[in-house]
């Protein structure tokens, strides 16, 4: 479950976000990394952090009641080094009005929340389908994001048909060896 609460506001010019996770639920802080890795294989202009035992105050944290895995992406709300809070001044007032709202920073979260979307339903990118952190080439972390959802099947949170290279509804030996078999591939060059 991704949980998108407070996505418009950036007030410092950021763009730092939040993905709050938790560690004790299986399966959230992956979601969160996701969300991450979105960010970076789309070249989204946010900088997301993930806390892997953060906040739970939103809708997100009654799913990790019952085990769900469950992210919140939420503006700049936790202070770090280099990015101080920037929490939103008319937050549940009168003046929470989308004129107040930072359009091309809500887009970019919007952007990176539908992007994430995606790759949760298993849908492909337009990238060479084995390069699945769309950088041009085949290469170990692909091999290694494919292992990782090892013994996942179809209707489990961490299957994806991205990883389910033969389509067979469970991720196993085969799919990380066609991954494997396209080892070294590189995009063409313009």
């Amino acid at each position: 479950m991704l949980n998108m609460d407070m996505i418009a506001w950036d007030n410092l010019g950021g763009p730092n976000m939040d993905l709050h996770a938790s560690a004790s639920v299986a399966g959230s802080v992956a979601l969160a990394q996701l969300y991450a890795d979105v960010v970076s294989a789309y070249d989204l202009t946010l900088l997301p952090t993930v806390y892997p035992d953060a906040m739970g105050y939103s809708d997100h944290a009654s799913f990790w009641t019952y085990g769900i895995p469950a992210f919140l992406a939420i503006e700049n709300y936790t202070a770090d080094a280099g990015a101080p809070r920037d929490f939103n001044q008319y937050y549940h007032t009168s003046n929470d009005r989308t004129q107040y709202f930072n359009q091309n920073y809500f887009r970019e979260m919007t952007k990176a929340s539908l992007a994430t979307f995606a790759h949760m339903a298993g849908i492909r990118t337009t990238c060479y389908w084995a390069d699945l952190d769309c950088n041009g080439d085949v290469d170990i972390v692909d091999i290694m994001r494919t292992a990782a959802h090892w013994q996942a099947a179809a209707g489990q949170w961490n299957y994806s048909r991205v990883y389910d290279a033969n389509d067979s509804g469970m991720i196993d030996a085969t799919d990380v060896q066609l991954f494997a078999l396209e080892w070294g591939w590189t995009a063409p060059t313009p």
